[in-house]
């Protein structure tokens, strides 16, 4: 057998190995969901094959500043009995469950988790590199292979996009209105006009407009503009 061909059974058989412990492994995966600024997030946290635990411990890390923890809703009815412990520290929420006897859930949603979207996008982690973080045990205390995959919360407020007319235009007319396009959220926004690209000397800045046109009058032919919009909600600028 010519070193090429051990080459590719070995391939095989890893990847064979593979399969097998996957197929053997709990899958821990938390959702990624797109929230506007100000609304409750609820995110569900989906399991695969998670059978025979009699032991949880899990910890997940979040932005503070994007976000709030509140609380967590829908706890798997495989886990009512034995003892649940939920504590958020700082940026992370720590979860416990022991009981004598093991749950049995299969793939479905273990608990959800619920935020307050204050503004910005961030990503949800997993603790996998602190021992004892994020890992399953059986009855007789055997670790389960575990595998765990992050999620993030996204901010549907997104960025109005300038329509009419282009920023930095000269030439244009002495009374234009400024068009932009609608966001998500239903926000506020605020707008800015200069006759230089720093925003230095600002000779227009309005603010909690509701709708997406603005009426401008007195300009010079001649001059070049620059001109900038915010979308704000919440209190949060973006």
């Amino acid at each position: 057998m010519g070193i090429k061909s051990i080459r590719i059974l070995i391939f095989v058989y890893l990847i064979s190995v593979w399969s097998v412990l996957c197929s053997q492994s709990i899958t821990t995966t938390i959702i990624t969901v797109t929230a506007c600024p100000g609304d409750t997030a609820v995110i569900p946290v989906y399991v695969t094959n998670f059978n025979d635990v009699a032991a949880i411990s899990l910890t997940l890390k979040y932005d503070t500043v994007v976000f709030d923890f509140v609380d967590y809703q829908n706890l798997h009815n495989a886990l009512a009995t034995g003892m649940f412990l939920l504590n958020n520290f700082e940026n992370k929420i720590i979860i416990s469950w022991t009981s004598l006897d093991p749950a049995i859930i299969g793939n479905d949603t273990l608990l959800e988790f619920k935020f307050v979207m204050n503004g910005g996008t961030s990503e949800l982690i997993w603790d996998t590199i602190t021992p004892g973080s994020c890992e399953y045990s059986d009855f007789y205390g055997n670790i389960i292979p575990a595998y765990f995959i992050n999620g993030e919360i996204i901010s549907d407020l997104n960025n109005p996009t300038l329509f009419s007319p282009q920023n930095a235009s000269s030439n244009i007319t002495i009374n234009p209105t400024l068009v932009w396009n609608t966001c998500n959220c239903n926000p506020i926004y605020n707008i800015q006009l200069s006759t230089d690209s720093v925003f230095s000397n600002i000779i227009i800045d309005s603010t909690g407009l509701e709708e997406t046109f603005f009426d401008v009058s007195g300009l010079e032919e001649t001059t070049k503009y620059f001109w900038h919009i915010k979308a704000e909600k919440s209190q949060q600028i973006t």
